[in-house]
């Protein structure tokens, strides 16, 4: 019985040893099966520092031709705002005694008419629209009185239950970003000239300040009158002075700041808060619209006498310039009509509200943006 065992043993080990091992082929075969994992490519570093550069860097100007689109409604176009969101063109606009309207798009046909004028509950005074990443809001609403809102999809006004500091003057438009329903990038008034905020509902100190605005040698808070973007994919801040033509990017923290400065006449520092907002100041960037790919920059480059006259000979235009969240310059476009913008989330068309018209609203479209410098 031993011997038998020990037989067997002794043959289950000579089989054991002479099973073939997978050769190179095999092992290769069985892992070229599974497929490469690859990491997709991070958005390139902001690189610090300050960059002086010429209008020449963005080439020819590209001219394009407004489409008019004619509406039922009647309105002035003054302080305007427009959201070209998912099929939808929202104007920020007083129409009778409401400040918002919603049109389809691209047929414009009026969807709603809303957000009441006036200081009662579940109304407006000086309302700005803030562009929102929540899915269940159209977009939120500023109000002059320091309160967010939003706007869900059927229309109704949601009270966020947050105040913004009113000492801050955040009146104008375009200078408030929303992170989230509690989480908000600004430029407010600071004790020297303005400086980017950041609040956070769920701080127990809500406001800190990210970023100085300041330029050596002006301390008016009019000098730094301009408008503020977020691309919170890309951790990035921009934001573009109205009365001088520079432009600061920065990341979501303010630890990194890129500045691109354009070749112009130095202001000086003895000119007040009332000689720069007036008449003959020259005004640089007049709006921005902020996308996942580029920030769009309203541009004018005149004078508001110079404009004035323009518009009197009805010989009025206006120009876009487009860069990436780098600060590189893309392409410069001339339209054919002056008035306050927006470019659609798709980043495919530019609509813009003319000041004279009297069928306001138009239509660019934009070439595909592909970026060969």
């Amino acid at each position: 019985m031993k011997t038998l065992l020990l037989s067997i043993c002794i043959v289950f080990l000579i089989t054991s040893c002479n099973k073939k091992k997978p050769d190179n082929a095999t092992i290769s075969a069985f892992t070229d099966s599974i497929p490469e994992v690859t990491e997709e490519p991070s958005f390139p570093s902001l690189i610090p520092g300050e960059v002086e550069l010429a209008d020449e860097v963005f080439g020819d100007v590209v001219e394009l031709t407004g489409t008019s689109h004619p509406l039922d409604q009647l309105f002035k176009v003054q302080e305007t705002q427009l959201l070209a969101k998912e099929n939808m063109l929202i104007i920020k606009n007083r129409n009778a005694d409401n400040y918002f309207m919603a049109f389809t798009l691209p047929d414009f046909h009026l969807i709603n008419s809303f957000g009441r004028r006036g200081k009662g509950p579940g109304e407006f005074t000086g309302p700005s629209i803030i562009q929102t990443l929540q899915p269940e809001y159209l977009f939120s609403v500023y109000s002059t009185n320091g309160k967010i809102y939003h706007i869900n999809r059927s229309f109704e006004l949601i009270d966020s239950k947050i105040s913004l500091d009113t000492k801050r003057q955040l009146y104008d438009p375009n200078k408030i970003c929303a992170a989230s329903a509690d989480e908000f990038y600004y430029v407010g008034v600071a004790p020297v000239a303005k400086e980017i905020y950041k609040y956070s509902a769920k701080d127990s100190i809500p406001e800190t300040s990210i970023n100085k605005l300041s330029v050596k040698g002006f301390k008016g808070w009019a000098s730094y009158t301009g408008y503020l973007g977020a691309n919170f994919n890309k951790d990035r801040l921009v934001f573009a002075y109205k009365y001088f033509k520079k432009i600061v990017f920065t990341d979501l923290s303010g630890n990194v700041e890129r500045t691109i400065n354009f070749d112009t006449n130095t202001k000086t520092d003895k000119q007040s808060n009332v000689s720069i907002l007036g008449p003959s100041s020259v005004t640089y960037y007049w709006g921005m619209s902020a996308h996942e790919d580029y920030v769009y920059l309203l541009y004018s480059g005149r004078t508001p006498l110079v404009v004035t006259e323009e518009l009197r000979e009805g010989s009025g235009y206006i120009y876009v310039e487009q860069f990436d969240w780098n600060g590189k310059p893309i392409r410069k476009y001339r339209l054919d009509h002056w008035g306050y913008f927006c470019v659609d989330d798709i980043e495919e068309n530019i609509y813009l509200a003319s000041t004279t018209d009297e069928n306001p609203i138009y239509s660019f479209k934009l070439p595909e943006n592909q970026e060969t410098k």
